[in-house]
């Protein structure tokens, strides 16, 4: 009898256990459903991401420097919102979409074209506009 056994998983015969039902299936979904979204709207899923993920930074590190959530600084979240909707998700998009472009008629390694992503200006410009 396998280790799965009883347990409410089971082995799909490829040695990996598998949860049936539960919290993992609905994540699974989740995330099946977000990958078809950023094949079918790369640029808008990206936007939308970026957006939720810079929202959560801001009140998370608001929140590790002693704010309380009723005072949270709504203004400097909206800010990082914007930026992240409007430059950060889409721009990155695209600037990578040049990178490969270029990189790939120059025949130059993925290593350089990682350290070109662009982190610096994007940050640069995140502090003069947001903060």
């Amino acid at each position: 009898m396998s280790a799965a056994a009883g347990s409410g998983k089971s082995d799909g015969g490829d040695g990996k256990i598998k949860e049936r039902g539960g919290l993992s299936d609905t994540l699974l979904r989740y995330w099946d459903a977000y990958l078809a979204q950023l094949r079918a709207h790369p640029v808008r899923t990206k936007a939308l991401t970026s957006a939720v993920l810079a929202a959560v930074a801001d009140v998370s590190a608001q929140t590790l420097l002693g704010t309380k959530l009723t005072a949270l600084n709504t203004k400097s979240i909206r800010n990082q919102m914007v930026f992240a909707f409007l430059i950060r998700g889409p721009g990155i998009h695209y600037w990578l979409e040049v990178l490969e472009r270029v990189f790939v008629r120059l025949g130059l390694s993925d290593p350089v074209k990682d350290k070109a992503n662009g982190g610096p200006p994007i940050s640069t410009v995140l502090v003069r506009v947001c903060v």
